[in-house]
Protein backbone atom coordinates (compact mmCIF):
# COMPACT_ATOMS: atom_id res chain seq x y z
CA UNK A 1 0.00 0.00 0.00
CA UNK A 2 0.83 3.43 -0.90
CA UNK A 3 1.74 6.10 2.08
CA UNK A 4 -0.72 8.61 1.83
CA UNK A 5 0.54 12.19 1.19
CA UNK A 6 0.44 15.02 3.51
CA UNK A 7 1.75 18.55 3.49
CA UNK A 8 2.40 21.32 5.41
CA UNK A 9 2.12 23.48 2.78
CA UNK A 10 0.10 26.94 3.40
CA UNK A 11 -3.37 26.71 1.79
CA UNK A 12 -3.22 29.22 -0.69
CA UNK A 13 -5.41 29.45 -3.32
CA UNK A 14 -4.37 27.50 -6.42
CA UNK A 15 -7.29 28.69 -8.69
CA UNK A 16 -11.20 28.67 -8.45
CA UNK A 17 -13.15 26.56 -11.25
CA UNK A 18 -17.02 26.32 -11.58
CA UNK A 19 -17.86 27.79 -7.82
CA UNK A 20 -14.95 25.56 -6.62
CA UNK A 21 -12.04 27.20 -4.71
CA UNK A 22 -8.66 24.80 -4.98
CA UNK A 23 -6.17 25.14 -2.71
CA UNK A 24 -3.11 23.21 -1.74
CA UNK A 25 -4.86 20.38 0.62
CA UNK A 26 -7.25 19.73 -2.50
CA UNK A 27 -4.53 18.54 -4.88
CA UNK A 28 -3.10 16.42 -1.97
CA UNK A 29 -7.06 14.89 -1.98
CA UNK A 30 -6.10 14.53 -5.41
CA UNK A 31 -3.21 12.39 -5.48
CA UNK A 32 -4.46 10.77 -2.39
CA UNK A 33 -7.16 9.09 -4.42
CA UNK A 34 -5.27 7.89 -7.20
CA UNK A 35 -2.91 6.03 -4.68
CA UNK A 36 -5.48 4.42 -3.16
CA UNK A 37 -7.32 3.85 -5.76
CA UNK A 38 -5.03 2.82 -9.00
CA UNK A 39 -7.13 1.01 -11.05
CA UNK A 40 -10.23 2.95 -10.88
CA UNK A 41 -11.47 4.94 -14.06
CA UNK A 42 -11.35 8.88 -14.43
CA UNK A 43 -14.86 8.46 -14.21
CA UNK A 44 -15.11 6.70 -10.69
CA UNK A 45 -12.20 9.22 -9.43
CA UNK A 46 -13.97 11.93 -10.28
CA UNK A 47 -16.92 10.58 -8.06
CA UNK A 48 -15.06 9.51 -5.04
CA UNK A 49 -13.52 13.32 -5.53
CA UNK A 50 -17.10 14.66 -5.98
CA UNK A 51 -18.22 12.72 -3.07
CA UNK A 52 -15.03 13.22 -1.03
CA UNK A 53 -15.77 17.67 -1.56
CA UNK A 54 -19.49 17.44 -1.41
CA UNK A 55 -19.00 18.96 -4.96
CA UNK A 56 -22.83 18.64 -6.06
CA UNK A 57 -25.10 21.05 -8.74
CA UNK A 58 -27.77 22.27 -7.67
CA UNK A 59 -30.35 19.45 -7.73
CA UNK A 60 -27.93 17.21 -5.56
CA UNK A 61 -25.94 14.76 -8.59
CA UNK A 62 -22.43 14.72 -8.05
CA UNK A 63 -20.28 17.25 -10.35
CA UNK A 64 -18.35 14.35 -11.82
CA UNK A 65 -18.47 15.56 -15.07
CA UNK A 66 -17.36 19.09 -14.33
CA UNK A 67 -14.70 17.56 -11.92
CA UNK A 68 -13.12 15.41 -15.06
CA UNK A 69 -12.71 18.64 -16.62
CA UNK A 70 -10.61 20.14 -14.05
CA UNK A 71 -7.22 19.69 -15.62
Amino acid sequence: MSKLIKSDIDDDIILKYRKRIIRNKDLIDIKNLILEHPDASRRRLSALLCELWDWRQDNGMLKDMVCRSLY
